[in-house]
């Protein structure tokens, strides 16, 4: 029998964990863009962002659809072992 105490303990640090996964982002995200609007301005603020979007819209044209490769991957393997094992009971 669990006591009701270690349950509250327990569901206490699973809580503070998602809420701590959920908030570090938000928080650095908004010191890092307040740090940099107070050291370049608006002007580099602005262009850094653009930079970055730039940046990730050209890896995203570059980088292959890996669902994609792994589903003909998966469905030529199948055809492979459907033929040798037909090849084999024709052999035998």
């Amino acid at each position: 029998m669990i006591r009701c105490t270690l349950a509250v303990q327990v569901s206490s640090a699973s809580d503070l964990t998602y809420v701590l996964w959920q908030v570090k982002p938000v928080v650095d995200i908004t010191w890092f863009s307040w740090q940099l609007w107070r050291l370049t301005g608006r002007r580099g603020m602005a262009f850094l962002y653009l930079y970055s979007l730039l940046g990730f819209a050209c890896l995203k044209l570059v980088t292959p659809d890996f669902g994609l490769l792994a589903n003909t991957e998966y469905r030529l393997e199948g055809a492979f072992r459907w033929v040798t094992c037909l090849h084999a009971v024709l052999m035998c």
